[in-house]
């Protein structure tokens, strides 16, 4: 289950459900394997132009900050499966958490 205060999220590729957390591991995952830096990535997905190889890239860095455990290809071909164009929408949603400033987050069930 994701945790909001940690920007987790979760998300459903063909029968598997993974999640998705921010690392630094992860960042450095989603620049490698989409060959471009954050914040050029989401000028492009501003712009219209996010790729095929940038919404794996995305989803594949928060599954790998998660510990989860599939092949960047592996993960490639769930999402052509699945379908690229909602995939696409959710992989802009957890750049954005990402890139946006982080603001301190506190646990209701920690303040008492």
């Amino acid at each position: 289950m994701a945790n909001q205060f940690r920007d987790e999220m979760e998300i459903t590729v063909g029968e598997e459900t993974f999640l998705l957390r921010p690392s630094f591991e992860g960042l450095l995952e989603i620049e490698d394997k989409a060959k471009a830096g954050l914040l050029e990535l989401m000028q492009q997905i501003s712009s219209g132009k996010i790729t095929a190889r940038h919404t794996v890239a995305i989803i594949y860095g928060g599954i790998v900050g998660a510990g989860g455990k599939i092949t960047f290809d592996e993960l490639g071909q769930k999402c052509l499966e699945h379908g690229m164009a909602e995939i696409s929408g959710k992989a802009a949603m957890f750049l954005a958490k990402i890139v946006s400033a982080r603001q301190k987050k506190t646990n209701p069930k920690e303040s008492k």
